[in-house]
Formats: structure tokens, C-alpha cells, sequence
């Protein structure tokens, strides 16, 4: 009689364990548990939720180390895969377009890849996901992320551990905010596809040291890269047009080139700068900067710019009230010098012009307030140029260097 209770007993365990290993989510979506591996089949989506917060792979959830979520399924719940220790390894089908809040929060994930076709991703999707090292962001159309709700989606408070991001060729706008406060990153990929990168995208990415842009990228939002103090050198793409208001601002770049493609270089761009000594400045056609204008403001160790031979004009006030600067190198083709542009640099000592001909100045001319005959003047040594420049106003001024 005994034996007869205890094989029932078992049995019962047994049945008991095993349906829990598969179940029926409703709407023609299925899951199953076997091996470490959970996987969710079917056509048509999950529950939003699931009753009292509880999944209906409970029983098992410890033992969790891969999730495949197959191509029909359409979306996932809320917390459906928190608290999976074990989980390392996640597979999003191309059906899943969102991830919802709490969806991976305090799992075990170690990376996780979010796919093209993702094009929501709740704030609190990875709350506390506290061992996640690498992202692979894909999503090609992903919705910004709000600047009014904190923290980030990866800030160093919710994934902690992260430290290698690449961005796929999938990806043309970078979200605002994507990776705001994410202070461990050390490692920044971005394919080339990117057109975009949004505001305040790494801002405070302190870890940062050097970062690549693709040529594909057109436009840096505002403060994308303000406060990484760390980065030391930036490599921007060929055919970048915009530098958005404080994209590089507080950051610890020590050089930068502006390629000839830009037009526009907004306020406060590179203001705070505190490390940056010289600037290469190639842009052909930027518009006028005017007496507010602060690109450089407080940069104060700046020493050196070296304007390019492709570049026409220098904008008015473009490198005003630089303390530190001591040398200035004019590209061959300036024509022109804007109002005030290397006013109120007080440590000027040289100025290298490869122009032919004295480019024109403005009514308030470009060294207006300046001291020149404490000034050196080095023009191309022919007798033809440096007649020209000693008997052309302002520049006679200077001390010939010939």
C-alpha cells in the first residue's frame, strides 16, 4: 500500500514538473522550456502581462540561459523575462517591433542585439540588467528617448557593466538619450549607414577615449558628446554638414579637424574644451559667427589654428577671445577674413599667410584690438605678395617675417 502512494506520489511530481515545461500563451502563441533554452513559437502576440506579475515558466525561470523568441511572435510582455538569472542570451524574432517595460530587467543577459525592425524600447526595459557588457544596436527607426524621464536606458545606474556598443549599418538616426550617463562604455562602433546621431545621444560617456564617424554621418545633434571628458581624439566623416549646439562641449579632446563639407557649426560646440590646442579648420562655406557666438568659449589653451588651402572665407568671429592662441596659418585660397575673427587673442605671436594676394578685411577687421607690431607676418616670399600685403591696410601693419 505504501509503495502503491509513493509511485503516485511520483508520478504526480513527475507530471507536475514536466507541465512545466511547455504551455499554450493564447493566441496561437506557445512556449517551451528544454535544455537551459526557453522558447516562445507561434503567429500573433504575447499577453501584455502576465497575472499577478507571474510567468507561467515560474517553475523554471532559474534555469533559464537562452531566450529565442520566434519570427511570428509580434510583441512581448511587461517583466515577461525579469529576473532570469541564468539568462545570457537572447533572440528577438523580426516580428517583435517593441521592448516593453521591465522586459529583460535583472536578468543575466551578457549582450543582447536589438534588431532593425525594433522601433519602440521602453526606458525600463533593461533595469537592472546589472551583467550586460555588449550592445548591438540595429533598430533602424527607434523613437527617441525623453529627455524628462531618468535615468537613461543604459545609464550607468541600470546597466552598469556595459562597455562595448556598436551601432549597425541598419541604423540611420541615432536616438536622443540612446546612451545618456552610460559612464563604463570604453568601446564605440558606428557603422557606416548612420546619417544621424541624436541630442544628448552619449553624453557623459566618460569612459570614451576616441571615437570613428562613417562619412555617412551628416549631422551630430546637440551635446551628443558633451561630457566625455575622456575622449582625446575625434575623427569626423567627410560629409558632415551640421555640428549641433555643445556636441563636443566639456569633452577632453585635445585636436579636431573640420572637414570642408560643413556649413553650419552651432553655438557652444566645443565650448569647454579645456584640453583642445589646435584646430584645423577646412570648412568652405560657414556663415558669419556674430559677438555672441561662443564655438570655442572657454577653450583656454588653445595655441595653434591651421586654416586650409580649400577654404575661402574664415567667419567672423569664428576664433575670438582665444587667451592661449600664439600662431595663425592662413590656407592659400582666403579671399576674406570676417569682422573680429581673431579679435580679443591676446597671446598672438605669428601669423603664417599662404594667400597670394592680402585677403580682404571687414570694417572691424579680423585683428581688431590687437597689438601688431608685436606680431609676426610670414607671406609667400615672392616680391609680387609681399608688396601687396605692405601696402594693404591692417596688414602693413604687421612685423614682416621676410
Amino acid at each position: 500500500m505504501k509503495i502503491t502512494v509513493l509511485i503516485i506520489a511520483f508520478l504526480a511530481i513527475g507530471l507536475s514538473v514536466l507541465s512545466a515545461q511547455s504551455g499554450d500563451l493564447g493566441g496561437g502563441v506557445t512556449w517551451q522550456f528544454s535544455g537551459g533554452t526557453l522558447t516562445i513559437r507561434g503567429t500573433g502576440p504575447m499577453p501584455v502581462s502576465f497575472p499577478a506579475s507571474v510567468p507561467p515558466w515560474l517553475s523554471v525561470r532559474n534555469q533559464i540561459t537562452t531566450v529565442v523568441i520566434e519570427d511570428g511572435v509580434t510583441s512581448l510582455p511587461n517583466g515577461g523575462f525579469a529576473e532570469c538569472p541564468m539568462l545570457t542570451q537572447v533572440t528577438i524574432g523580426r516580428g517583435v517591433t517593441e521592448l516593453p517595460g521591465a522586459v529583460f530587467a535583472r536578468s543575466g543577459i551578457t549582450s543582447i542585439t536589438i534588431p532593425e525592425q525594433i522601433v519602440y524600447i521602453d526606458l525600463a526595459a533593461f533595469d537592472g540588467a546589472n551583467r550586460l557588457e555588449t550592445l548591438y544596436f540595429n533598430a533602424a527607426n527607434c523613437a527617441d528617448f525623453s529627455p524628462m524621464l531618468v535615468p537613461p536606458l543604459f545609464h550607468n545606474t541600470v546597466t552598469p557593466a556595459l562597455k562595448t556598443v556598436v551601432i549597425g549599418s541598419t541604423v540611420r538616426k541615432i536616438p536622443d538619450y540612446l546612451l545618456t550617463g552610460a559612464s563604463m562604455v570604453t568601446s564605440l562602433t558606428i557603422n557606416s549607414g548612420v546619417t544621424a546621431i541624436g541630442r544628448h545621444a552619449f553624453r557623459d560617456c566618460i569612459g570614451l577615449t576616441n571615437i570613428v564617424l562613417p562619412d555617412s554621418v551628416t549631422s551630430i545633434g546637440n551635446a551628443a558628446f558633451s561630457g566625455c571628458r575622456a575622449l582625446a581624439s575625434v575623427t569626423l566623416g567627410s560629409e558632415i554638414i551640421i555640428i549641433g549646439n555643445g556636441a563636443f562641449a566639456d569633452s577632453g579632446i585635445t585636436e579636431i579637424t573640420i572637414p570642408q563639407s560643413i556649413t553650419t557649426v552651432e553655438d557652444a560646440a566645443f565650448s569647454g574644451c579645456t584640453r583642445l590646442r589646435r584646430v584645423y579648420w577646412n570648412a568652405a562655406t560657414v556663415n558669419d559667427f556674430n559677438s555672441t557666438s561662443a564655438q570655442f568659449r572657454d577653450c583656454n589653451v588653445i595655441e595653434e589654428i591651421i586654416i586650409g588651402d580649400n577654404v575661402r572665407q574664415i567667419p567672423a568671429w569664428a576664433f575670438h577671445s582665444l587667451p592661449s592662441l600664439e600662431k595663425v596659418t592662413i590656407g592659400s585660397r582666403v579671399t576674406s577674413i570676417g569682422n573680429r575673427a581673431f579679435s580679443g587673442c591676446d597671446a598672438l605671436m605669428e601669423i603664417i599667410s599662404r594667400a597670394a594676394r592680402p585677403p580682404q578685411l571687414g570694417s572691424m577687421h579680423a585683428f581688431y584690438g590687437l597689438d601688431q607690431s608685436w606680431i609676426t607676418l610670414e607671406v609667400p616670399n615672392t616680391a609680387q605678395s609681399i608688396n601687396a600685403y605692405k601696402s594693404a591696410e591692417v596688414w602693413k601693419d604687421f612685423q614682416f617675417n621676410q
